[in-house]
Protein backbone atom coordinates (compact mmCIF):
# COMPACT_ATOMS: atom_id res chain seq x y z
CA UNK A 1 0.00 0.00 0.00
CA UNK A 2 2.90 2.25 0.80
CA UNK A 3 4.46 1.81 -2.57
CA UNK A 4 1.71 2.21 -4.28
CA UNK A 5 1.32 5.35 -2.31
CA UNK A 6 4.51 6.73 -3.53
CA UNK A 7 3.58 5.66 -7.35
CA UNK A 8 0.57 8.28 -7.44
CA UNK A 9 -1.75 5.67 -6.87
CA UNK A 10 -3.59 6.40 -3.74
CA UNK A 11 -4.11 9.96 -1.80
CA UNK A 12 -3.84 8.45 1.31
CA UNK A 13 -2.05 5.51 2.88
CA UNK A 14 -0.87 4.48 6.69
CA UNK A 15 2.87 4.55 7.31
CA UNK A 16 4.44 2.01 7.73
CA UNK A 17 6.30 1.44 10.94
CA UNK A 18 9.81 1.54 9.41
CA UNK A 19 9.12 4.17 7.83
CA UNK A 20 11.25 7.68 8.38
CA UNK A 21 8.54 10.53 8.67
CA UNK A 22 11.01 13.34 8.03
CA UNK A 23 11.85 11.57 4.76
CA UNK A 24 8.36 11.20 3.53
CA UNK A 25 7.64 14.89 4.08
CA UNK A 26 11.19 15.79 2.59
CA UNK A 27 10.48 18.02 -0.56
CA UNK A 28 8.92 15.04 -2.14
CA UNK A 29 5.49 16.58 -2.50
CA UNK A 30 3.87 14.41 0.35
CA UNK A 31 2.79 15.61 3.51
CA UNK A 32 2.81 14.10 6.67
CA UNK A 33 -1.29 14.32 8.83
CA UNK A 34 -0.99 12.48 12.24
CA UNK A 35 -4.82 11.74 12.59
CA UNK A 36 -6.94 9.48 14.98
CA UNK A 37 -7.72 6.17 13.79
CA UNK A 38 -9.26 3.30 15.73
CA UNK A 39 -7.24 0.18 14.50
CA UNK A 40 -7.13 -3.09 17.44
CA UNK A 41 -4.72 -5.90 17.78
CA UNK A 42 -6.03 -8.82 19.79
CA UNK A 43 -4.46 -11.74 20.96
CA UNK A 44 -6.76 -14.11 22.04
CA UNK A 45 -6.53 -17.30 24.59
CA UNK A 46 -7.93 -20.38 25.29
CA UNK A 47 -8.89 -19.56 29.16
CA UNK A 48 -10.65 -22.84 28.72
CA UNK A 49 -7.19 -24.85 29.21
CA UNK A 50 -4.37 -24.97 31.47
CA UNK A 51 -2.89 -22.83 32.76
CA UNK A 52 -4.74 -19.99 31.11
CA UNK A 53 -8.06 -21.18 32.94
CA UNK A 54 -5.93 -19.65 36.13
CA UNK A 55 -6.73 -15.41 36.28
CA UNK A 56 -3.21 -15.30 37.77
CA UNK A 57 -1.40 -16.61 34.88
CA UNK A 58 -3.53 -14.54 32.60
CA UNK A 59 -2.94 -11.32 34.90
CA UNK A 60 0.72 -12.29 34.78
CA UNK A 61 0.84 -12.06 31.13
CA UNK A 62 -0.66 -8.69 31.40
CA UNK A 63 2.45 -7.69 33.67
CA UNK A 64 5.16 -9.35 31.76
CA UNK A 65 4.64 -7.60 28.91
CA UNK A 66 6.06 -3.89 28.27
CA UNK A 67 3.38 -2.66 25.67
CA UNK A 68 4.68 1.34 25.59
CA UNK A 69 7.86 0.10 24.42
CA UNK A 70 6.31 -2.00 21.86
CA UNK A 71 4.76 0.49 20.76
CA UNK A 72 7.99 3.47 20.72
CA UNK A 73 10.42 0.55 19.37
CA UNK A 74 8.75 -1.68 17.26
CA UNK A 75 5.72 1.11 15.88
CA UNK A 76 7.83 4.26 16.42
CA UNK A 77 5.33 5.64 18.51
CA UNK A 78 2.28 5.76 15.81
CA UNK A 79 -0.20 4.31 18.50
CA UNK A 80 -1.79 5.20 21.45
CA UNK A 81 -1.87 1.81 24.09
CA UNK A 82 -5.76 0.88 25.19
CA UNK A 83 -5.74 1.11 28.92
CA UNK A 84 -9.01 -0.81 28.39
CA UNK A 85 -11.37 -2.74 25.75
CA UNK A 86 -12.55 0.62 24.26
CA UNK A 87 -9.22 2.74 22.81
CA UNK A 88 -9.28 6.55 23.29
CA UNK A 89 -11.58 8.64 20.69
CA UNK A 90 -14.41 5.64 20.92
CA UNK A 91 -17.68 6.35 22.86
CA UNK A 92 -17.18 4.57 26.66
CA UNK A 93 -13.55 5.59 26.69
CA UNK A 94 -12.63 5.84 30.36
CA UNK A 95 -9.23 8.12 30.65
CA UNK A 96 -9.18 7.34 34.41
CA UNK A 97 -8.69 3.70 33.80
CA UNK A 98 -5.11 2.85 34.10
CA UNK A 99 -4.92 -0.75 32.44
CA UNK A 100 -2.32 -2.98 33.50
CA UNK A 101 1.47 -1.59 34.07
CA UNK A 102 4.61 -3.42 32.91
CA UNK A 103 5.46 -4.84 36.07
CA UNK A 104 7.95 -8.10 35.67
CA UNK A 105 7.86 -9.22 39.51
CA UNK A 106 4.67 -9.08 39.81
CA UNK A 107 4.04 -10.51 36.77
CA UNK A 108 6.69 -13.66 38.44
CA UNK A 109 4.30 -13.03 42.07
CA UNK A 110 1.29 -13.83 40.11
CA UNK A 111 2.98 -17.23 38.51
CA UNK A 112 4.24 -18.51 41.87
CA UNK A 113 1.02 -17.67 43.74
CA UNK A 114 -0.45 -19.76 40.74
CA UNK A 115 1.70 -22.50 40.98
CA UNK A 116 4.60 -21.52 38.45
CA UNK A 117 7.63 -20.39 40.98
CA UNK A 118 10.87 -19.47 39.60
CA UNK A 119 11.79 -20.66 36.52
CA UNK A 120 8.82 -22.92 35.49
CA UNK A 121 8.11 -23.48 32.47
CA UNK A 122 4.00 -24.42 31.54
CA UNK A 123 4.41 -27.86 29.97
CA UNK A 124 1.72 -30.21 28.48
CA UNK A 125 1.64 -33.43 30.08
CA UNK A 126 1.70 -36.58 28.39
CA UNK A 127 -2.27 -36.36 27.66
CA UNK A 128 -1.36 -33.24 25.91
CA UNK A 129 -2.97 -31.13 28.57
CA UNK A 130 -0.92 -28.78 30.49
Amino acid sequence: MHEEFLRGGLEDAPLPSHADRRALGAGNGHIYVKRPMSSVRFYGFNTRMNPLSDRRVRQAFLHAIDREAIVQNVYFGQYTLARGILPPGTLGFNPKLAGYAYDPQKARDLLARAGYPGDAVCRPSRSGRA
